[in-house]
Formats: structure tokens, sequence, C-alpha cells
């Protein structure tokens, strides 16, 4: 029994969730910065092999890309949007149409496509950029590049110009390298599209992807590649790539991609990402990558992750990762998370713990006020940062929701706090 059109129809834009997902879930985790600090090169030793123990290489599937937030796409009506991608509305038939005509300049289905984005939904958004790159690809990567270059929406950019080199690495890698090397107006989207190759390239041809990024030019571009191919290649062979960066890449770059491998292993294995990640020779990227594995490992075995954080004995380590579990505690428990915080010793603060605390602190008596104003009122009355905290908390507040603020503000009995909170409320209005 042949399938009919509609079932065939209904596959393919199906499929074309799937990459739209794929293409959304790179854009954010490539975009997670490593953290802040001032790191000494010199204080911690570099990794060794020995550092890898007992987990030398990890399968494919154990070693996934990390879920995203934003990587999926939302239901709509409360169907999944798999099944809600098989329809248009009429804004984006009406793209489609001219699309599939085939009689369009690239100014005209812009403009076409800008009229339409304003009026569907941001997953529909997102996938109707998504099948203009596709279908551009199969023929017209002339007006692919010219598409582009009108998009307003810098995440519209993103999308399209990584379906148009999806859709055409399928075929040639090269013919996507090259289309991104021409087409990428801003060194961002380029870096953006190198490293989806890189990507692309290390998952299904290993040796040719890093062939091809080793043999560019030292730059941005480079590294972005580079990141990519190790972005696959640590998922099955963490040895093989942690070797080659090693014995390959400069500092900074074993940096970068070192901590990008650490980021990598903590979707599935935060424990190892964190243990591996305390001992990569200090950088901002290591402390990020730390403070990234340990709030994993904690949003899943909070009091373990907790008990090894306080136990790491470097400063900088040890603030990196206590900002990571309290990230993950506050998320669970912003109330026990508060009290814990609060209690961290501040025997050693070579590595910035008591910025660290104070940033942590109000991040979980801000998320405890929220769930409980006047508990969360009643700690801060009775603790010796009240008036730091209640300055700072009312001053976040008032930047999304001013109502939230002056109820908050309207709780606080203790009259110095009181003229705290009155001179910050006042002085905001003054400026509105």
């Amino acid at each position: 029994m042949q399938p009919s059109p509609k079932r065939i129809a209904l596959a393919g834009m199906v499929a074309l969730t799937f990459v739209v997902s794929g293409i959304l879930g790179w854009i954010h985790f490539e975009g997670r910065d490593a953290g802040s600090g001032t790191p000494d090169p010199a204080s911690a030793p570099g990794p060794t092999r020995s550092l890898l123990g007992d987990r030398t290489t990890s399968s494919a599937s154990s070693l996934e890309q990390p879920r995203a937030e934003g990587g999926t796409l939302p239901s709509e009506n409360g169907r999944p949007a798999a099944v809600a991608a098989a329809s248009w509305s009429n804004s984006s038939e009406r793209v489609l149409s001219l699309l599939n005509s085939g009689d369009f300049t690239a100014e005209a289905l812009t403009q076409r496509y800008e009229e339409a984005a304003a009026r569907v939904s941001p997953a529909e958004r997102r996938r109707l950029v998504a099948e203009i790159g596709r279908q551009l690809a199969a023929g017209e990567s002339g007006v692919a590049t010219e598409f582009l270059a009108q998009l307003s929406d810098r995440n519209d950019a993103r999308i399209f110009a990584g379906m148009v080199a999806s859709a055409l690495f399928e075929t040639d890698p090269h013919a996507a390298v090259q289309w991104a090397e021409q087409s990428a107006g801003d060194e961002p989207l380029a870096e953006h599209l190198h490293g989806m190759i890189g990507r692309l390239w290390g998952r299904s041809d290993l040796e040719s992807g890093l062939a091809w990024a080793d043999a560019m030019n030292a730059g941005s571009l480079r590294e972005a590649a580079l990141e990519g191919v190790v972005f696959s290649w640590v998922q099955h062979d963490t040895e093989g790539a942690y070797e080659w960066v090693v014995a390959h890449e400069p500092k900074e770059v074993q940096d970068r991609l070192l901590a990008k491998m650490a980021k990598v292993i903590a979707a599935t294995k935060p424990q190892e990402a964190a243990e591996w990640a305390a001992q990569l020779p200090a950088s901002n990227h290591a402390t990020g990558a730390l403070r990234y594995a340990v709030q994993r490992w904690a949003s899943r075995e909070t009091a373990t992750a907790v008990a090894w954080a306080e136990g790491q004995t470097n400063a900088e380590s040890r603030a990196a990762a206590l900002q990571g579990a309290a990230a993950a505690w506050t998320a669970i428990d912003p109330e026990a998370s508060v009290g814990w915080i609060a209690d961290w010793p501040m025997d050693d603060d070579g590595g910035g713990l008591k910025a660290t605390q104070e940033r942590a602190l109000m991040a979980a008596t801000l998320a405890w006020s929220k769930q409980s104003p006047a508990d969360a009122v009643d700690w801060i009355e009775g603790n010796d940062r009240g008036a730091v905290l209640v300055e700072g908390l009312l001053r976040q507040m008032a930047m999304s929701d001013r109502e939230a603020a002056t109820e908050f503000a309207g709780q606080i009995n203790d009259p110095d706090l009181k003229k705290i909170a009155d001179r910050v409320l006042g002085a905001m209005t003054a400026t509105e």
C-alpha cells in the first residue's frame, strides 16, 4: 500500500520539527558563556590521562546533546508540536505559496515572511523560517543568501541559516561550508554556522571534519569549528577527544575546548563532569564548566552535590561549585537554600566566595519572597544582611513587577528597613 500524500506531508513536517529542535538546542547550548573570575593559569596543573580513569570512552547513546531550554518546540492547543506542525496558518500558507510558485525575489519573500511572522505563534514562526531555509537550500542558495541578509530578527537568521547549512551538508559538506563563508554577514553568525557544521561533520565523518577544522586559519571561526567537532566527538570517545585537544591546541584554545567537553558530559554524567572540570587548568571557561556541571548534578542529587561542593579545597573551584549547587537548590527549595547559603564559611575568600555568596543569597531570597513573602520578610528582618537584601530585592522586583515590589515593601515591619524600602521605591518613582 502506498502512503497517501497527506501522510507523506505529515511525516515531512514532523521531521522538520525535529530538525528545528536540534538547531535551537545547539543555539542555546553554544550560547552558555563561561563564568567570571580572575583565575591564575599557573595555579592549577593541567589534567593528565589518569583523570579519565575508567571512563575513557562513553557510548553515543549515553552521552547525547543536552536538552536545553528552548531546544524543543512547545505544544499548541494541547497537542504536541510534532503533530501541530502538520498544519500551517493562512499567513504561513501565503508565504509557502509564493515559495512554491518559483517566481519570486528575495525582497518579496522577505516582505511576505515578515508579515506572517508578526501574526503567527513563536513555534510556527520557527518552523516557517526553517521550512523556507530547507526549500531554498534545495536549489536557490543565491536567494537564500539574499533572504538571510534581509532578516531583521537575529534568532530567525540563526534558525534559517542553520537549516540551509544542514540541508546543504546532507549532500555536500563542502557546499555547506562555502555557503556559510559567503553568506554569514556578521562574525557571531559565522561562528554559529561553523560550529554547527563541525558538529554535523564530527557526527557523520570525524576524520574529515577534524581535518577541515584543523586546516583552517587560526581565529574564532577555526575555534568554533573545532568546538563543534569536539562536541560530537566527546559523546562517543572522551579519551580520544581529550588527547587530541591537549596534543594539538595552544593553552587558550585547550581551555575552551576542554570546558566544552565537560559541559557535554554533564548532560548525562554531571558528577563525572564536575570532578573532571575541577581538575582543569584554572580559567574562566573551566570555572563556568564546573558551575554548570555542579548545577546539573545538584538538580538530581542535591545533598551529594552540595557535600562535594563544600569539600573542594581550591578556593576558586569551591566558589564555582557552591554557586552551581546554590542555583539548583534555590530552584528546588528556596527557603532551605537561603539558610544554607547564609551559613557558608568565609575562612578563605581567595576565590571570590563572599561576592558569590551575596549573589546566590539575593537570588534565593528573591525566589523565596515570590513563594512566601511574609516568611521571607521575617527571615530578612532577623538577618544582619537585611539592609542590603531589602534594597537589592526591591530594585530587582521593581524592574519586572512594580506591584509585587510594593506589596513586598508593605510587609516590612522593621522601621530601619522600612525607611530603606520607601527610599528605594521613591527614587524609582522619581526617575519614571
